[in-house]
This record gives structure tokens, sequence and C-alpha cells, in this order.
């Protein structure tokens, strides 16, 4: 994670229990990621692609080296690496 604003939380797994996100937490395939009210937060993957959350998002992490995830619910602005391939559901 490199930004962090209000409150934002992460698991592990679907079934896990949620912690709160904090700069630098790393997120491994699987895990998911929650922005709530007004928050944002921000997270870069290995290729320098970078995923911007909106508030009340939801997001599981499909891969980690390649830049892949699942949108729930809320919305995600994608700045992506020329060359890369990105994959993002909704």
């Amino acid at each position: 994670m490199t930004a962090v604003v209000g409150k934002v939380e992460h698991r592990t797994s679907a079934k896990g229990a949620w912690a709160r996100t904090k700069v630098g937490t790393r997120l491994k395939p699987g895990s998911q990621l929650q922005t709530s009210g007004s928050s944002k937060a921000e997270m870069k993957f290995p290729d320098g692609t970078t995923f911007r959350l909106g508030a009340q998002s939801l997001i599981t992490i499909a891969q980690a080296t390649k830049p892949s995830a699942k949108l729930a619910k809320g919305s995600v602005f994608g700045q992506i690496v020329k060359g890369s391939l990105v994959r993002v559901q909704g």
C-alpha cells in the first residue's frame, strides 16, 4: 500500500478477520481490501501499475505479480505502465 486515507481495512481471505491497513502493507493473492465512508487507498504492483480505490470500495487481489483484481463494489482508477497486462473484473 502506498497511500491510505481514512478507514481502510484488509483481510487475507474471504472469511478472515478485517485488519487496519497502513502504508507499507503488502497484499497477497486472495486478499481483500475495503474502504469506507470518504476513505481512499492506493496500491502499487511490482511492475509499477497503480490502483486507486475510491470511497466504499471492495476489491480482491487475484495476482500480485501481474495487476489483476476483482472489484465487488465502488470505484478503482488505474495508472497502467506501458506494456503491462492488467485485468480488473467488475
